[in-house]
């Protein structure tokens, strides 16, 4: 039974880490657009949006360049310049993702640029992080921490379309304070059944 419990608490303190790199998206041209699903991961669900300065629905897409955004491979930027980048990350098979980081990039690695929206909020909207407005200094892209969780994450990065972001380093976790998604909890108490069954059988 201890073994069973401790099989139970092991499955549900689990985490995974992962990167989501636009240049997989290649060869999608410039100005190519990025939709809900692309980047996606085997433990990560993404959709995107371009959204006013307001943050009302503008577009259901982002749009991807090719390398000239500092030293990145590739970047996800807002539909339109002025408007603002919106990119939702869910967990798949996890109650909760945990957003590290990220890099930002500036078109032709500079000169200095200003994002008036930088920052992070849970799936209801709620701003859990922020660095606003964010200056660019130009030259190399640049790390962005973050280190926050939620059952849903968003990023929101405008409103100049110069500015762009990949390279996002996050994990996913089932953590014990969340209520686990059903099929997580059927694996789980299947995992269980089969201990507890081969445990019976010694």
């Amino acid at each position: 039974m201890k073994l069973l419990v401790l099989s139970l608490v092991l499955f549900l303190s689990s985490a995974q880490a992962g990167l989501v790199d636009f240049a997989s998206l290649k060869p999608r041209s410039n100005y190519g657009a990025i939709v809900d699903g692309d980047g996606n991961q085997a433990d990560l669900a993404l959709s995107y949006r371009s959204l006013t300065g307001a943050l009302a629905p503008s577009s259901n897409r982002a749009e991807f360049w090719n390398t000239g955004y500092s030293d990145l491979e590739a970047v996800a930027y807002p539909d339109v310049d002025g408007l603002v980048m919106e990119i939702t990350l869910t967990p798949v098979g996890f109650n909760t993702v945990t957003l590290n980081s990220f890099y930002l990039g500036s078109y032709s690695g500079g000169p200095v640029r200003t994002a008036s929206i930088l920052r992070v909020t849970d799936g209801s909207g709620v701003t859990l992080w922020s660095d606003e407005p964010y200056k660019f200094p130009g030259g190399k892209a640049q790390k962005i921490m973050v280190n926050k969780s939620g059952s849903q994450l968003k990023i929101l990065l405008g409103q100049d379309w110069n500015l762009g972001l990949n390279l996002i380093n996050y994990s996913t976790s089932n953590s014990l304070g969340a209520v686990p998604e059903p099929s997580s909890v059927m694996l789980a108490l299947s995992g269980a059944a089969v201990l507890l069954y081969r445990l019976r059988r010694r």
